[in-house]
């Protein structure tokens, strides 16, 4: 019988950090224990090389089946090398065989990840979702950065989404935030893997300005 008592207890989970940046493996293997592994089939939008600052080439080591995508794969063919937007992510996973529900997705693109990932769940179905969030934004600002099928991240904080965005965002693609490590990533749970869906999750957040502030970029409130 499934319960969510485990939501609590994810702060407590060891902090893998064999490729990650802050011990993301070891969160996620702690959900996924909880809601099951699924097909073992990973997605990683945003791989870098495959394995810099990676949160899935742990779960790969351990016979995931994957699908790495990167703008600039660093000359590891392994990670397929295309530049995603919103109109062609679907087609790009069909491209590449991605069963329509797999076991965990991890997207980190520095730019438009709010609308791709909203595109990718409108036929897609993780389990579980790892996505960056912007968070040098104060929590109860929800905001996105304008569409722009071209962006590229200039190494300061015009990126993303916000922390408050990425609720709403759960929301609408039918998952729900069950946790956010160093205001970096929040951890998506699809609903009906949890016991009580719309049940109030506390999720503590504090913002911190660690890029450079930008002045000119358009923001777009959701």
């Amino acid at each position: 019988m499934k319960n969510d008592n485990w939501i609590a207890k994810i702060r407590n989970a060891e902090k893998i950090k064999k490729y990650s940046q802050t011990g993301e493996e070891g969160v996620l293997q702690f959900i996924l224990n909880q809601v099951g592994y699924g097909n073992n089939f990973l997605v990683d939008i945003g791989a870098w090389d495959g394995f810099h600052l990676s949160n899935t080439r742990f779960f790969i080591e351990q016979g995931f089946e994957s699908i790495l995508i990167d703008g600039d794969n660093r000359g590891n063919t392994e990670v397929k090398q295309e530049w995603i937007t919103k109109d062609n992510i679907c087609s790009m996973l069909e491209k590449y065989n991605c069963p329509q529900r797999f076991s965990l997705l991890s997207y980190d693109t520095d730019g438009n990840d709010f609308d791709i990932i909203e595109a990718l769940c409108s036929k897609y179905s993780p389990d579980v979702i790892i996505c960056e969030i912007n968070g040098t934004i104060p929590e109860g600002i929800s905001k996105k950065i304008a569409y722009n099928p071209d962006h590229q991240w200039n190494n300061d904080d015009y990126y993303g989404f916000s922390f408050s965005a990425g609720l709403k965002l759960a929301e609408r693609i039918g998952y729900r935030v069950v946790y956010q490590n160093d205001a970096l990533n929040i951890y998506l749970v699809r609903k009906d893997l949890l016991e009580n869906p719309n049940v109030n999750i506390e999720i503590p957040f504090t913002h911190n300005q660690y890029h450079p502030h930008n002045t000119t970029g358009v923001w777009v409130n959701v």
